[in-house]
């Protein structure tokens, strides 16, 4: 998506409808990134709106962030912050535009050598409170959904 000229971006009305179209396409792994710029976010959804639909449609949101982080928008830091650590995702701030094709082609090759793992606990009467993942090799890294 890209913002008409002399019009401010709606990114977060961008992630609310592409969470909603994954969801009515039951992708298998569905995975949103999303490069952002310095500028306000003209969006009509709110926070909790988006993070819905982004939990709803199970998908993973990555966001590249280039330039200096937006301040003073409120839903917007919610949702880069909240939306990718409870997808597993991750939102990393590019100083320069000039790195953006190397984090995105190290996204890529993170994508394509991935393993979607399912843990299932016994039934019992008193739940774990918390589930621990991690990665016993070295040079592996594990993220979960929450």
């Amino acid at each position: 998506m890209f913002p008409q000229p002399a019009t401010h971006g709606t990114l977060l009305d961008g992630i609310r409808e592409v969470s909603e179209g994954l969801t009515k396409r039951h992708a298998l792994r569905p995975v949103i990134v999303a490069v952002t710029t310095e500028s306000e976010d003209a969006s009509f959804s709110v926070y909790d709106q988006v993070l819905d639909a982004l939990r709803d449609s199970g998908a993973t949101l990555y966001v590249f962030g280039v330039g200096a982080p937006v301040t003073g928008q409120i839903d917007r830091s919610i949702v880069l912050d909240r939306g990718t650590e409870n997808s597993g995702g991750t939102y990393e701030i590019i100083l320069a535009a000039t790195a953006l094709s190397a984090k995105l082609t190290q996204l890529a090759d993170q994508l394509t050598h991935q393993y979607l793992v399912t843990y299932a606990r016994p039934n019992s009467l008193i739940p774990p409170e918390h589930v621990t993942v991690s990665a016993a090799k070295a040079g592996m890294t594990a993220r979960a959904r929450s």
